[in-house]
Order: C-alpha cells, then structure tokens, then sequence
C-alpha cells in the first residue's frame, strides 16, 4: 500500500491534480485495499475510509443510471 500510495504522490500525470476527479484514478486501488484490510484484521476504523466514498459513488451512478433511463424511456 505504501508503494501504491507513493505513486500517486509523486507520479504526476498531466495535471492530475488540477482536476478535482482525476487523482482518484489513481488512487482508487488504494482505497479497496484498505477497505479489504478490515476483513483480514478485522479492525472496522479500516473499513472508514471505504465507508465515507461509498455514499458519493453511488449518488453518482444513481444519477448515471437515472438519466439513461430516461433517454431509453424518452426513446419509447
């Protein structure tokens, strides 16, 4: 984890950290990792991180999945 994590910190794509989504990208696999920590320690504070993502995540894809049902129903 610690090496996936320096990689997003020093690794720079272009203007990845300008763009308030794009550090995500790479950082993302570092977030499940953690998240999977808390099953082999068992510690729930490892699954926080996880937990507090989730919400917004899934309020996006609602919104996604809302708006292509609503292109296909408009489609009809």
């Amino acid at each position: 984890m610690l090496g996936l994590t320096l990689l997003g910190v020093f690794v720079d794509p272009a203007g990845m950290w300008w763009h308030v989504y794009a550090f995500g990208r790479v950082l993302a696999p570092l977030l499940v990792l953690l998240g999977l920590e808390y099953f082999s320690a068992g510690d729930w504070r490892k699954a926080l991180p996880l937990c507090m993502v989730s919400p917004a995540m899934l309020a996006v894809s609602a919104a996604s999945a809302s708006r292509v049902l609503q292109h296909l129903a408009h489609k009809s």
